[in-house]
């Protein structure tokens, strides 16, 4: 068993156990798991034995493209390669949720999961576009079931409130077939449908009380007591409590122990001298208790809880890294609280679950003295962690000034600032790198800056920068070419590690504050496209959106280095992006009444994609408000000749549609 933190605590080990076969053996592996924290074996437990072992997480189960691609074949996948590859890139390897898309992918043939793949930058974002690619049509009762199976982690058809949630089981990735017709929620896609908000709606709290009243009646009275109070509803689960025989239990924190008591029944020791323990190793693990309740309420969506438990763990934090990761997951769930979209809100809810995730005191190698000093980088950080905040993003020939003081920044401005739209350039500690000592030391750092924050493994590495070359003569170029990177950099900033080693893994250190112009461009274009004049801001505001993400744009990504194969998806989204921004800008031009920016505009978008005919359409109803009917005709006919040419398709019937419009002299 490898149950996550938030589902099972000492006394559900103990039963799950004890209701096992006799003789048998139960192995439980949790994430820096406490062994003595979860119980062991106990006369309770019968013939069984109970195995407790800590594990690395998901990280260290990880897959690769090999095996990846391999499951992909025995399902009939319709993916294609490069997309596997992406998918195991993205996710780390995550074998749970790469076999999770391979299925959905499968059932859906394809079904748009490939784009979801491509575009996204990392698992959280991910996760997220594929659940909203997935809801974008769904009614809000189809909705109401699947935030409340989300907090309750199963669904049957027996159950009618959740009944809308398996209209299709097979064709979504979040469900896992159990016997008897149960269905189990994935625990990573159900934290992201907890962020999901029907819960306001009348609709949602009758549902709630439909399924409540029916988890009493299959006599799971603990389940529905436990629902109601994920389910954020005090009135329904003071009811539960008054009709039932179930205590108020204290809700469950990563560790298994309860939120408000510890084993004892006396009040739990947040600052941490209670039994023994050292002042310093009591406030540190009062800290880690209060951040596993932050990620036990971020999980189930209740995020004023969690913010309040975060501030608690930042006041009880001692040292400069663990108040720097502090102050970043505070920020990442402030900045979900603030979030509107669906999407937005996903993404930043699965960051901050990640950005919370603490190792424990128990097994948490002690602070180094000097955090940058090692090539580990900071002691006691598990693979993944979330880093402190970026600076705000600097302007081409140099960073603007920060909005608000960032951990590890110096005035302001990023410790890492790289610009790798157009020709790749990078500065550290406000210095530009412009000595190098060869091409494949910049080729190492451009690949780790485009999968930064996530480490990457050594393997990956190897594969990307010398495909084909046998591993031990790849594996002595690339520590030859990290040495000779390091040395690079450290001309520029010596006091500074940039680039660590850590279980088999390569990355950025994570105490440095880093910013990426690709980061900010990807930024700037979903505010452009989330934000729409109707929203009250007018053209003028949104014209300055667009023409700001615009000209974060200085070229192709990596311009200089074309030749460079795990280059090209990430240069085909970014170049996609670009090309739909300019095709917004367009439009809002032409709304406007800029006639001429419009033309001019949409000539770029034309230039890059020929085939784009809702730009030709644009271009023609710009030209025809011009009082020049004859362009847009030729317009059309050019539209034409490119679909023709290149996809051998004949205009829609939207712009032929147009096209008689505009010979009719009608107004467009």
């Amino acid at each position: 068993m490898r149950p996550e933190p938030y589902e099972l605590g000492p006394a559900d080990l103990r039963r799950l156990a004890a209701a096992s076969e006799p003789a048998g053996t139960v192995v439980i592996q949790r994430p820096c798991a406490d062994a003595a924290g979860l119980g062991g074996p106990s006369p309770s437990l019968a013939a069984s034995e109970v195995v407790l072992s800590p594990c690395a997480g998901d990280r260290g189960l990880g897959v690769g493209a090999e095996t990846a691609a391999a499951a992909a074949g025995h399902l009939d996948c319709p993916l294609d390669g490069d997309v596997i590859e992406r998918l195991v890139a993205v996710t780390g390897g995550r074998p749970g949720v790469i076999d999770s898309v391979l299925r959905a992918a499968c059932l859906r043939g394809g079904g748009g999961l490939g784009e979801c793949v491509m575009r996204a930058s990392g698992l959280a974002e991910l996760v997220a576009s594929v659940t909203v690619s997935l809801l974008r049509d769904a009614d809000p009762s189809r909705l109401q079931a699947l935030a409340l199976a989300a907090r309750l982690g199963y669904a049957h058809e027996d159950l009618s409130a959740l009944r809308p949630a398996l209209r299709e089981p097979d064709k979504e990735p979040w469900w896992e077939p159990l016997t008897g017709g149960w269905y189990r929620m994935l625990p990573f896609w159900s934290t992201a449908l907890c962020a999901l908000r029907p819960a306001r709606s009348p609709g949602f709290r009758r549902r709630l009380a439909l399924l409540a009243g029916e988890l009493v009646g299959a006599h799971a009275v603990r389940e529905a007591v436990e629902l109601s109070r994920r389910a954020d509803d005090p009135g329904l689960l003071a009811e539960l409590l008054a009709e039932t025989d179930v205590e108020d239990e204290p809700a469950v924190t990563t560790d298994g122990d309860a939120t408000g008591r510890d084993a004892a029944g006396g009040d739990a020791a947040v600052g941490g001298a209670a039994g023994g323990d050292a002042a310093g190793g009591g406030a540190r693990r009062g800290e880690w208790e209060a951040w596993g309740r932050a990620r036990a309420a971020l999980v189930m969506g209740r995020l004023g809880e969690a913010l309040q438990h975060g501030r608690r763990a930042r006041d009880l934090a001692s040292g400069r890294e663990p108040a720097a990761r502090g102050r970043n997951a505070l920020r990442l769930i402030r900045r979900t609280m603030r979030a509107r979209s669906a999407r937005k809100r996903m993404v930043l809810l699965l960051q901050a679950v990640e950005a919370t995730t603490w190792p424990h005191p128990a097994t948490a190698p002690p602070q180094a003295a000097n955090a940058s000093s090692a090539i580990s980088g900071p002691a006691g950080k598990p693979p993944g962690h979330a880093i402190p905040g970026r600076a705000a993003a600097p302007e081409p020939g140099g960073p603007r000034a920060a909005s608000r003081p960032v951990a590890g920044q110096q005035g302001g401005r990023a410790e890492v600032e790289a610009w790798l739209l157009g020709t790749f350039r990078v500065r550290v500690g406000g210095r530009a790198v412009v000595e190098w000592s060869g091409k494949l030391g910049r080729s190492v750092l451009m690949y780790l800056l485009l999968s930064h924050p996530k480490p990457i493994r050594r393997d990956v590495v190897l594969d990307a920068i010398w495909p084909g070359v046998p591993e031990n003569a790849a594996r002595n170029r690339l520590n030859a070419t990290v040495h000779a990177l390091r040395a690079d950099l450290r001309k520029v900033c010596p006091g500074r590690q940039v680039v660590v080693y850590e279980r088999e893994t390569y990355a950025l250190a994570p105490d440095l504050s880093i910013w990426l112009d690709i980061e900010e461009f990807t930024e700037g274009c979903a505010t452009a496209a989330r934000l729409r004049p109707e929203d009250g801001d007018g053209h003028e505001a949104a014209i300055a959106r667009h023409e700001a993400a615009r000209a974060l744009y200085s070229g192709d990504l990596l311009e200089d280095a074309p030749y460079l194969d795990w280059v090209v998806p990430e240069r085909e989204r970014l170049s996609a992006a670009h090309v739909d921004l300019l095709n917004g800008l367009a439009a809002l031009y032409l709304e406007a009444g800029a006639h001429a920016k419009c033309v001019d505009t949409c000539r770029q978008v034309l230039a890059r994609d020929s085939c784009r005919e809702q730009t030709h359409r644009l271009l023609m109803r710009c030209h025809a408000r011009q009082n020049q009917p004859h362009k847009a005709l030729a317009q059309y006919e050019t539209c034409r000749r490119e679909l023709d040419a290149v996809l051998g398709m004949t205009p829609s019937p939207e712009t032929h549609a147009l096209y008689e419009s505009v010979r009719r002299h009608l107004t467009v």
